[in-house]
């Protein structure tokens, strides 16, 4: 039997789904579902140079024109760094029409 069959319909894919997940082993946060899982947020992963990183690759591809998209929780740790990285910040919520 096919995992995805396209005849079914989205509340039993969803089913089949949450019920893989319950029968899995939990995580070490205890979470048994890992794309449902916001335990492990990137903040902690995020190190000053990928901070670096994420905000010369926005600059770059607003100097050629394209809109960046950038996960919120790198937005918020570089509008903590104030300055450059947080106009960078205003600018992109600004173009996406963020209030």
């Amino acid at each position: 039997m096919p995992i995805l069959n396209r005849d079914d319909g989205l509340p039993a894919q969803l089913a089949r789904r949450r019920d893989a997940a319950h029968r899995s082993e939990p995580l070490e946060c205890g979470c048994r579902d890992p794309y449902t899982c916001y335990c492990r947020e990137q903040v902690q992963r995020l190190t000053e140079h990928r901070l670096d990183g994420w905000s010369a690759a926005a600059l770059h591809l607003l100097g050629i024109g394209l809109t960046p998209a950038l996960p919120i929780d790198v937005q918020r740790r570089l509008w903590r760094r104030g300055g450059r990285d947080r106009r960078l910040v205003s600018e992109l919520h600004t173009l996406a029409g963020v209030t």
